[in-house]
């Protein structure tokens, strides 16, 4: 990256923070909030891995289907991976965790919460396609509420449009008397060639530098900070939003 490449450039990524389980996730970010919002016990899912397959399948493996979540919020699904036949992800034996796009908000435990998951596997014909997880089962909300936790990582694509980072993942939860630790780490696509003492083409490591941020958690609003690469800044906006209770029993 040469020297006009490296002019500073500011960029911009938005996460969506709630403290606890809301529909719509930044239902009280601006604006009054209600009587009934409050803080609450979340479920926060990191990966989801396939572990082991039945007879008669083999790796690699293209699936498709959802893995979703039921809280006491609604009821309803949120989606943790939902994939059509026509867009599977290829599993293979080294690296069989499932690219979660979900939740599309926080997951309450106040009560027990349903697992709902429904995966298939392509074959060349739809009528040989086979199913490799279909099951319902709960989860009775029993965990250390003093646990620590690290957050998801994933590599950031950048629109040429607007210079907006997209997450695939926008929803985490965090504690009122915590703290979220973002950090950023920007790498080379290509490292640069140099040539050898004995003439032939050296391919360097492509460098990389990193920088966070931390935020100390707010009700509502949203904070905003920067992470310094370097040849570019990537500024961080949080929004805040607390639980919406009224449909809890």
């Amino acid at each position: 990256m040469d020297q006009h490449q490296c002019l500073r450039k500011r960029l911009h990524a938005c996460i969506t923070l709630m403290f606890a389980a809301s529909m719509p996730a930044m239902r009280y970010t601006h604006g009054p909030i209600a009587r009934y919002a409050c803080c609450d016990r979340t479920l926060q899912i990191f990966s989801i891995q396939v572990v082991r397959i039945k007879r008669g399948l083999e790796w690699p493996l293209h699936v498709y289907g959802l893995v979703a979540v039921r809280d006491s919020v609604d009821h309803n699904r949120n989606l943790l991976f939902h994939r059509t036949r026509d867009d599977c992800q290829i599993l293979t034996q080294k690296d069989s965790f499932l690219e979660l796009t979900g939740p599309s908000r926080a997951i309450l435990i106040v009560d027990p919460v349903e697992f709902d998951v429904e995966l298939k596997v392509k074959e060349r014909r739809e009528s040989d396609d086979q199913i490799l997880s279909f099951q319902l089962f709960g989860q009775n909300g029993v965990f250390d509420v003093k646990q620590s936790v690290m957050l998801d990582t994933e590599t950031m694509p950048i629109g040429s449009d607007d210079d907006v980072i997209k997450l695939s993942r926008r929803v985490v939860t965090v504690e009122l008397s915590g703290q979220l630790t973002v950090c950023v780490a920007a790498t080379q696509v290509a490292g640069q060639r140099s040539t050898r003492d004995d003439g032939g083409i050296a391919q360097n490591k492509a460098p990389s530098t990193t920088d966070e941020v931390r935020f100390r958690p707010k009700k509502s609003g949203e904070s905003c900070a920067t992470c310094e690469l370097g040849f570019c800044g990537v500024e961080i906006t949080v929004a805040w939003s607390l639980l919406n209770c009224d449909n809890i029993a």
